[in-house]
């Protein structure tokens, strides 16, 4: 796109804020909600990702059973897509800063279940010496992820956002 850019990394919430008060022009990889909504812009799907229940393996629990959702005690990341949807529709949720975190409480029976990216659960289960043989997965949403370019930068190049989706079609034709 012959557009200069600098990549800074930040805490997840931190980039969101810095992009909705115009400090920076995109934060990534989100996946589309209506807070993001109000103040940036997302592109076109870099690729698909799917919000993952991760529970014991000895687990009993059907995490799409109406059950569930009204007495089952979840968690996930702090800040994310999947947290907001967690707060709105479960009664009992942890969010935590990160991933190792909610391992932590689902290996002492804290949680019933965590819901995380298939890449959270691969990096977390590494980090902590754990195997994935130990855990089920069933997928509770599947979600494309993308750039959110600000809407002060739509302001000033307003044919950018476009530009930049018309590239990810060419990349991945």
């Amino acid at each position: 796109l012959n557009t200069p850019y600098e990549i800074s990394v930040f805490p997840w919430v931190r980039a969101q804020k810095l992009v909705e008060k115009g400090h920076y022009d995109a934060f990534f990889v989100a996946s589309k909600n209506p807070d993001r909504d109000q103040y940036a812009v997302i592109s076109e799907p870099l690729f698909d990702s799917s919000w993952i229940w991760y529970l014991p393996k000895t687990s009993t629990i059907d995490p799409l059973s109406k059950e569930f959702f009204k007495g089952s005690s979840v968690g996930t990341v702090f800040g994310t897509s999947m947290n907001a949807w967690l707060k709105r529709d479960f009664v009992y949720v942890v969010q935590k800063q990160g991933s190792d975190e909610l391992f932590q409480l689902l290996s002492v029976a804290r949680l019933d279940a965590i819901l995380l990216t298939k890449p959270m659960f691969e990096n977390s289960i590494k980090r902590l010496g754990k195997s994935a043989k130990d855990y089920k997965s069933v997928v509770a949403k599947k979600r494309p992820l993308g750039v959110y370019f600000g809407k002060v930068l739509a302001l000033k190049k307003p044919d950018f956002i476009a530009r930049f989706n018309q590239g990810l079609r060419v990349c991945s034709s």
